[in-house]
């Protein structure tokens, strides 16, 4: 930008524990983004129950029995379950909330028990990606790289990952594609052998292609003052919708 005499300002933000501590929530709370124009991440991915039946497609629950006792030959004076929810959207999100606690209550009363729920991270709501941001980094990297992306919003674009950065695509205009690295059998997202091949040398040369094209977005954005607006236009339609939805 320097070299170039390119006016603007890019800022790096480091977020550990996206998925499970809800750091850009807390970035959010604490006004780490306010000032920013827009904003991308880029994650990397995989190349080339009871009430399943009364659950719209696309919503997913799953949990497990954090203590279930010390004895099978004695019942628990205290259990402790950990649930997720995921769906397509915040609103469905937590009507599903509603139905899950509604089953709690019925269970605990049906057993005499007593029961205590406690919400840990709060909502991680759904990503909501900017238009012309996802068309300008699918086009950059096509035209770089012969590199096909899909980005975008709906329910055939949805990414089943829990993110704290769909919470920042509520605040300001944003966009999260994601890059295939090579894969192995049996090495999905958050595996050892997922580590080793986003690692290696192949790994880091798709990073450093999906960068640049997320550069790419970042300098047209400073430059292109019409671009910069089409931006704007999209998130702000993209929140009447969900306002009104």
């Amino acid at each position: 930008m320097k070299r170039h005499d390119i006016p603007g300002k890019v800022v790096l933000i480091g977020t550990p524990a996206e998925e499970s501590g809800g750091g850009k929530v807390k970035l959010l709370d604490a006004g780490a983004y306010k000032g920013l124009g827009a904003c991308m991440m880029i994650h990397p991915g995989r190349g080339p129950s009871k009430t399943g039946q009364q659950l719209k497609p696309g919503i997913r629950v799953h949990g497990i029995i954090a203590n279930g006792g010390e004895a099978p030959n004695i019942i628990p004076e205290h259990t402790q379950m950990q649930y997720s929810v995921r769906a397509h959207t915040s609103a469905q999100v937590e009507e599903t909330l509603e139905r899950i606690t509604s089953c709690i209550e019925a269970g605990a009363k049906a057993s005499g028990c007593t029961f205590k729920i406690q919400q840990g991270l709060g909502l991680y709501k759904e990503l909501v990606n900017v238009e012309a941001l996802a068309q300008e980094y699918a086009s950059t990297m096509s035209e770089l790289y012969d590199i096909p992306i899909v980005v975008g919003n709906g329910e055939e674009h949805t990414v089943w990952a829990s993110t704290d950065f769909g919470n920042v695509t509520h605040e300001l205009p944003a966009c999260h594609p994601m890059f295939g690295v090579p894969t192995v059998p049996n090495g999905a997202n958050h595996t050892a052998a997922f580590t080793a091949v986003a690692g290696s040398d192949e790994g880091h040369e798709k990073t450093w292609k999906a960068s640049t094209g997320m550069a790419g977005v970042g300098l047209r954005f400073l430059t292109d003052d019409g671009f910069a607006k089409q931006v704007q236009d999209d998130f702000e339609r993209d929140q009447k919708r969900l306002k009104l939805a």
